[in-house]
């Protein structure tokens, strides 16, 4: 953030690390609503997603709200979350659903190069989607695995090294 910051030509991030959760709260809210709003229809309660929303933000238990990478993951996560859940409108007809699938990889993309773990929940979640509805998400679910793999290569060798005390099991350490 500070070398953002350097390049913006700003001296001091303060007014914007404090204004940050704010405005990041508000742009959620927006998400949110188009993520509830459907579903609160079909449930017959057309003003529920009110209630989703306070529930959501109340019950934010990660509390990814500072100005940092991992709170662009959190609304990068949320935001492939709704795509996913509205994926009917998109899969229409081929030209759709292939803006629909560059989007959400693009939203992947974006949510990798901010924070590691989240991508590793999207993808567990777009792998249980790809197997019950087959032919639909498996291309995009071989894309998603090697943005992954090719973003951080080395962490199998990482988390199976870490907690070793021999000198021979890392001889890169």
């Amino acid at each position: 953030m500070a070398a953002l910051g350097q390049l913006a030509g700003l001296e001091n991030l303060y007014p914007i690390a404090l204004y940050h959760p704010f405005v990041l709260q508000l742009v959620q809210l927006a998400v949110l609503y188009w993520l509830l709003q459907p579903e609160a229809r079909e449930l017959g309660f057309p003003n529920g997603w009110y209630l989703g929303a306070v529930f959501y933000l109340l019950g934010n238990f990660v509390n990814q709200d500072y100005l940092s990478p991992q709170s662009a993951g959190y609304f990068l996560l949320t935001v492939f979350f709704g795509l996913l859940l509205g994926r009917e409108c998109w899969l229409k007809d081929y030209r759709t659903a292939w803006g629909y699938k560059v989007l959400l990889g693009l939203v992947f993309i974006g949510l990798t190069f901010t924070h590691f773990l989240s991508s590793l929940v999207a993808l567990v979640v777009l792998g249980v989607l790809a197997l019950r509805e087959r032919k639909a998400f498996l291309t995009l679910l071989l894309f998603c695995s090697v943005v992954i793999v090719a973003w951080n290569p080395g962490w199998a060798f990482h988390f199976s090294c870490s907690g070793s005390s021999r000198p021979l099991c890392c001889p890169l350490w």
